[in-house]
């Protein structure tokens, strides 16, 4: 089927499941059953293709002739106007998420080291300590009490930022920063300011751990850089806005989401109370529920065909990761919740190359803070319907704004 045959378009951005916010948007998922590469219409009415199958989600995220280089001419953003938001955000994620190698392949090189599962593992007790004292101030605070600012956004943002060396205090600035650059709704002047904020407050920061560097990852970096020269100073910014965002804002989204999850299937929550052990397959499974990050985009830089259809080089794309996700193809009964699925084929870290460099530390984050709040809150539950919690529509990830519940 070539690229220029199909004729019937999605509207995009769809929302999600009225009836049930946990679910993708309706449409995508009888596109994955009818179509699973179709075209979409994107605000600025750039047409691109929409994937929602997970084998062909698979594919083109391994397929090197597709690339992730936001800079190529045809580029697709979700947005009205894609030169802008080329413009806001290309500064920092040109670090490491939106090239293509060899440049993404050395610098992603020179970060692993920190960021094994072994080094995420050393931090556990001290994510314990920082999950601990919020849920005390959980407690403190309530019933009822918003479990969004006082655990998951805070506990997430916290150890991130310990994780990079930015001092603990600055995490209310880091948090709010970033929630700005995310909503949708936010002006471009809104944007630029808080992406200009976020820059020179890195800036700095790269600049003292220079001079004095401290018993932390990036100070690590940075020492390891002055040998190799993988990034140069303003690299080295950009990629510590990156992690920071990139590091608290989905996690914090998941213990929230998490934790909305495993109260509405009660019966997969008395699974995790009556086998504890059960909680990295319970993580595991909450993140392809959730799969926080919705989609992900990518232009092809040769013709490929994926799915019985022809996608021409300088087409775009967008792989909408959370319908791929319940593709039941690959996952049997994929709208319910299953703790035991044992299933870690999903995409809620991506795939390939370009897959989530801290989906490590992440795992642990997530673990911690729903093992803790469930051992030490017993009889935790929500104040409100689904439909009537605040659900981020606005922002690039799902996740939520508050999240009312008393004990």
């Amino acid at each position: 089927m070539s690229g220029t045959e199909h004729t019937t378009f999605l509207s995009f951005p769809e929302p999600r499941n009225a009836e049930c916010p946990l679910h993708p948007p309706r449409s995508y998922a009888r596109a994955r059953e009818q179509m699973p590469v179709s075209r979409v219409a994107f605000p600025s009415d750039q047409r691109v293709w929409l994937v929602t199958g997970h084998e062909e989600c698979q594919r083109i995220l391994l397929d090197e002739r597709v690339s992730a280089d936001w800079s190529r001419p045809t580029f697709p953003f979700p947005t009205e106007n894609p030169r802008q938001t080329l413009d806001h955000l290309y500064g920092y994620t040109r670090a490491l998420t939106t090239i293509d190698s060899p440049e993404h392949t050395e610098r992603r090189r020179a970060l692993m080291s920190e960021f094994t599962v072994r080094q995420a593992e050393s931090l556990r007790p001290r994510i314990e300590e920082i999950v601990d004292r919020q849920i005390d101030e959980l407690l403190a605070s309530g019933p009822p009490a918003d479990l969004a600012h006082h655990v998951s956004h805070t506990v997430s943002s916290l150890v991130i930022c310990e994780f990079l060396g930015t001092p603990p205090e600055d995490s209310g600035f880091v948090r709010q920063r970033t929630s700005t650059i995310l909503n949708r709704s936010t002006s471009a002047a809104e944007h630029g300011a808080a992406t200009d904020e976020l820059l020179l407050y890195f800036e700095q920061l790269v600049e003292a751990k220079q001079r004095n560097p401290g018993d932390d990852a990036f100070s690590r970096i940075i020492e390891k850089n002055q040998d190799t020269g993988v990034f140069d100073r303003d690299l080295l910014v950009a990629l510590m806005v990156l992690l920071l965002m990139g590091g608290h804002e989905t996690t914090g989204e998941m213990i929230s989401l998490g934790t909305v999850g495993l109260l509405t299937f009660p019966d997969q929550l008395a699974k995790v109370r009556t086998d504890p052990a059960l909680i990295p397959d319970a993580v595991e499974e909450l993140l392809r529920f959730f799969s926080v990050s919705g989609g992900t985009l990518r232009v092809a830089k040769e013709d490929i065909t994926v799915g019985g259809v022809e996608i021409l080089a300088g087409d775009g794309i967008m792989l909408h990761l959370a319908t791929a996700a319940r593709d039941p193809h690959v996952f049997a009964h994929p709208d319910e919740l299953d703790v035991t699925r044992g299933a870690r084929n999903h995409l809620a870290f991506g795939h390939g190359a370009h897959q989530c460099i801290g989906q490590n530390l992440a795992r642990v984050v997530i673990e911690v803070a729903l093992a803790r709040l469930f051992e030490r809150i017993p009889t935790l539950r929500l104040c409100e319907p689904l439909t009537k919690m605040s659900f981020k529509t606005d922002s690039l990830l799902f996740g939520m704004y508050r999240l009312a519940v008393s004990w």
